[in-house]
């Protein structure tokens, strides 16, 4: 997930999300690897709102998979602390991922919902 190239740390952020839906409704990882694994995943989702030409289908994956799976509930455990990663997800799906701006914006809305 911390590897340099944002192609395989979003290469890696998809097969995690796999590993949720799998195991899901429980998951394999320690609160520590859980505030990581958001944390890769929200750098993806603002590279998304970044990319202007780059294939963006493999962070529509992901965006599905953690959707379908309900993954960001998680972030709710007080347990984890994870306020700043909540924060962030907010602002990203209601400030920075635009419909009008983006070709596949509603899609992604659809997921986000």
């Amino acid at each position: 997930l911390s590897h340099p190239n944002t192609d395989i740390q979003l290469l890696v952020s998809c097969i995690v999300s796999d590993v949720f839906r799998v195991n899901a409704p429980e998951h394999p990882f320690s609160p520590e690897q859980l505030k990581n694994i958001f944390d890769a995943w929200l750098r993806q989702f603002e590279l998304f709102t970044k990319q202007k030409e780059k294939d963006k289908s493999q962070v529509v994956y992901l965006l599905e998979r953690t959707a379908q799976v309900k993954s960001f509930i998680v972030l709710t455990d007080p347990e984890l602390a994870c306020d700043k990663q909540t924060e962030t997800l907010f602002d990203l799906f209601l400030n920075k991922i635009v419909p009008d701006e983006l070709e596949i914006g509603h899609a992604v809305y659809k997921h986000m919902e």
